[in-house]
């Protein structure tokens, strides 16, 4: 069975024998400070490029493998990238507790709100009761701010959603800039 990233592989030929392919290659990824996780001389070398809180296809922590195969007398240069585990992990963590916290601010917001029209103890009116008596006032502010709280969360999680599927389809950005650079 073949994978969506094999379908999406990029081929680059260079008129170089496949071990100077591989050590201009490996020179080049050292030259550029990105750390080799693996290399099986002279068909394989796989580096990590990026940070676990990178936000874009250039800064997200990715994994990139090429692959070098010799022709008659060139060599076939193929590449493949994807996202780092630990960044993949760190973004589902930041949107579990992201959904968390909204929806526990959805949460106050309702409760307090249905408080105040019934006028009576909720489970958060705590938060504006003094001596057993409730401060409407304070509990429709905290209402509107744990509600506005809410609305914030949701666009920061739209908005980290559209730089995720950005990076996820641009990230052979490096890659293809590292084989641009080979000549």
């Amino acid at each position: 069975m073949v994978s969506k990233v094999e379908i999406l592989l990029t081929e680059h030929i260079v008129n170089l024998k496949i071990k100077e392919a591989f050590v201009k290659l490996k020179k080049l990824i050292l030259l550029k400070g990105y750390s080799i996780i693996k290399e099986d001389s002279p068909s394989n070398l796989t580096f990590e490029q990026g940070s676990i809180w990178g936000i874009s296809p250039r800064t997200a922590k990715k994994i990139v493998t090429f692959d070098l195969q010799e022709l008659t007398s060139d060599t076939s240069i193929t590449f493949s990238s994807k996202l780092a585990p630990k960044w993949k992990n760190l973004t589902v963590g930041g949107y579990a507790a992201s959904l968390f916290l909204a929806f526990l601010s959805l949460w106050i917001t309702l409760d307090l709100e249905n408080s105040i029209l019934a006028e009576n103890h909720s489970f958060w009116s705590w938060i504006a009761t003094y001596a057993n008596t409730i401060n409407f006032t304070a509990l429709q502010s905290f209402s509107n701010l744990s509600k506005l709280l809410f609305f914030f969360i949701i666009l920061v999680l739209l908005v980290e959603s559209v730089i995720v599927i950005y990076s996820y389809f641009k990230i052979n950005i490096i890659a293809e800039e590292t084989l641009n650079q080979f000549g």
